[in-house]
């Protein structure tokens, strides 16, 4: 991904960021504002008819029928002080803070107490549209992402320290023991079999593109010795030009043919 593309992307989500900040600031002074102010609630146009008493509350005490209050003649445990049964809720499991905490105005952020539920159920009801060159810039990015990530995955299982350390022990002495730092792959030289090498780890970084090159070819030399690889001086030159001799004039025709 290129460094234009990245920035016009960090720009455009900075926009957003700040307009859906914004919202966030005023959704949260609306629920302020109902909080102080409780009558602002809507209030419910069908609200819950009474429950009519329970047959058993108006029954006489000595109701024949009534429910004894001990079983087999054993007497009610009274006693405030033996133990009864457990009273304690369950264990409510830990609810995980929100992503958007960040957007949430810096008051809110550090009150040093979380942030109260009518906030956060305010906030998460904030919206932002976002137009189509910044979806086809968010799918790029998500694909990039995406296709860098399984790649790596991927070549790490083939080529690491530990393989060249095995199989090719030149290079690997080459990179281990380099004082050059990551941006500095246009100080060596390609045809070069004895100085320093990097490491070339941070590709995710979209640079180091020339450390991949010059490993590959460190080792392809080493590789290459024991089968008489002479690299660039090994190159078969191309053939002469033709002499002109042997190149065939066509003559123009009589129409075209100077006077």
């Amino acid at each position: 991904m290129s460094h234009t593309f990245g920035q016009e992307l960090d720009q455009g989500i900075d926009r957003i960021s700040e307009q859906a900040k914004a919202k966030i600031e005023a959704a949260i002074q609306d629920a302020e504002l109902t909080a102080a102010n409780p009558s602002l609630l809507p209030s419910k146009s069908h609200s819950t008819p009474p429950m009519l008493p329970s047959p058993a509350s108006i029954a006489p005490t000595n109701s024949a029928n009534s429910t004894p209050a001990s079983r087999d003649g054993v007497a009610p445990n009274t006693d405030s002080r033996l133990p009864g049964p457990s009273q304690n809720p369950p264990p409510q499991p830990s609810r995980q803070q929100p992503s958007f905490i960040p957007l949430l105005p810096r008051r809110v952020r550090e009150s040093g107490a979380p942030p109260p539920p009518s906030y956060l159920e305010a906030a998460a009801k904030v919206s932002e549209p976002i137009d189509v060159t910044m979806i086809a810039n968010l799918k790029d990015l998500t694909a990039t992402y995406r296709s860098t990530t399984s790649s790596m995955s991927n070549s790490q299982k083939l080529l690491n320290l530990a393989t060249l350390a095995r199989h090719f022990p030149t290079t690997f002495s080459r990179m281990v023991y380099s004082t050059l730092t990551p941006t500095e792959e246009h100080e060596p030289d390609l045809e070069d079999e004895e100085g320093e090498l990097f490491w070339p780890g941070q590709l995710i970084t979209g640079g180091g593109l020339g450390w991949v090159c010059l490993m590959a070819k460190a080792m392809i030399l080493e590789f290459g010795k024991r089968y008489g690889y002479k690299g660039l001086q090994g190159v078969v030159p191309k053939p002469n030009d033709a002499p002109k001799s042997s190149q065939r004039l066509h003559p123009l025709p009589s129409a075209l043919a100077p006077r």
